[in-house]
């Protein structure tokens, strides 16, 4: 599809680098040898940072490239009503899923009583191999409640010491079993009560001696646990702060997957409309893949365009973004507030509270309604927030300093 610029189709794949893709990842390199470090004994660390900064990417990157290690090939992506229970059926069955991967499901079973135990057990009550998530098993609310529900809890307990006794005179020795959470995001999979309670059911299950545990979350996980969940927040060893990459570090990325698929294009990008985006997205990579993606989908069958400008772009978002706008415009308070975050992109709250002359309670409920509505993000740093305009509608409306 994209081969008129050299590039492979799926240069912009926002799938979180994994076991068989580690040499593709950009940067981090300290934090990685520290939390590698770190993670060589029982620990518990928290990747925090802003959605799409690449938190997942780099904890898979710490637990699969040191050798010694045992953990499972994905992370667990949370769900917000697990309880204990839950939670420890999930990883019982990623880890016995892992033995069987790297033994052979044959020989595992054969070899192993504790694993064939797990998979006999929760065979029974339909908990592996129903191939939903990166654990390889159901987690829809009721399903999932409903069937580790059937395993007494007990036995549950059991399990974990024992599985961690197994993978300890049998793979790692001095190390403990690494698990990735992720996806413990407030204010997005999680309210700040769910995520209370959440790590409330599972701060026994932290303790087990037999693991190590990498929990991924936005911005403040750590501080918030700490303060709100102070059980927890005293296991927390480490709280890394994941921050953007730098500009040239993303494009370094987009080099290395075009040099990985063996072939010699250059992203076909002008260098100021990539670097505009990756400033309205704060360096969320994965934003800059979405939108770098859909421009390459617009432009690649059009044979006159070999470099995709700002112009080009301000062209597409505004015909995509039309409608959205005329919209908004029915909304006068909700379109004075926008086109003024549209000019200020990245303002602080009581700036705009400045520029507006507008009372701070109205300008939240109207930023919600904005935020709600896909026309702006709002990003929370320390105790401010910070507003920036969807990126499509400021490449559209406003990019290149051409207002429409």
């Amino acid at each position: 599809m994209f081969t008129k610029w050299g590039i492979p189709n799926n240069i912009c794949d926002n799938y979180p680098i994994g076991r068989d893709n580690l040499n593709q990842f950009v940067g981090h390199s300290e934090k990685i040898k520290f939390l590698s470090d770190l993670l060589s004994n029982k620990a518990v660390v928290i990747l925090e940072g802003e959605i799409g900064v690449g938190k997942t990417s780099l904890g898979n990157v710490v637990r699969h490239s040191k050798k010694g290690f045992f953990t499972p090939l994905l992370e667990i992506p949370c769900k917000s009503h697990w309880d204990n229970d839950v939670f420890m059926a999930i990883i019982l069955a990623a880890i016995v899923k892992e033995i069987m991967r790297k033994e052979s499901p044959h020989r595992a079973l054969k070899k192993y009583k504790i694993v064939k135990e797990i998979h006999t057990v929760f065979s029974d009550v339909k908990l592996i191999n129903l191939g939903i998530s990166g654990a390889g098993f159901g987690i829809s609310k009721g399903e999932s409640l409903s069937r580790a529900a059937l395993i007494n809890q007990s036995l549950l307990l059991d399990y974990m010491f024992r599985i961690g006794r197994l993978l300890k005179e049998n793979y790692r020795k001095e190390a403990p079993i690494i698990i990735q959470l992720d996806n413990l995001d407030m204010g997005y999979g999680f309210k700040e009560e769910d995520l209370m309670r959440f790590f409330n059911e599972i701060r026994d299950t932290l303790q087990n001696p037999f693991f190590s545990w990498i929990i991924c979350g936005n911005a403040n996980l750590g501080p918030f646990l700490k303060t709100n969940v102070p059980r927890v927040g005293q296991l927390i060893q480490h709280v890394a702060v994941v921050e953007p990459l730098p500009f040239k570090e993303i494009i370094a990325a987009f080099r290395l997957r075009i040099k990985k698929a063996n072939m010699k294009g250059e992203l076909p990008l002008e260098r100021d409309l990539l670097k505009l985006i990756y400033d309205l997205s704060n360096g969320s990579f994965r934003e800059i893949l979405n939108i770098v993606y859909q421009l390459l989908i617009k432009y690649y069958n059009e044979p006159l365009v070999k470099t995709i400008t700002a112009d080009h772009a301000r062209f597409f978002f505004y015909d995509a973004g039309q409608a959205k706008m005329e919209s908004l415009k029915r909304v006068k308070s909700q379109f004075t507030v926008f086109k003024a975050i549209l000019d200020h992109p990245g303002i602080i709250q009581q700036d705009l509270v400045k520029v507006l002359n507008i009372q701070q309670p109205n300008l939240s409920r109207i930023t919600k309604q904005l935020e709600t509505s896909g026309y702006i993000q709002i990003k929370k740093r320390s105790r401010s927030n910070y507003y920036y305009p969807d990126i499509k509608l400021y490449l559209g409306f406003k990019g290149s300093g051409l207002g429409r």
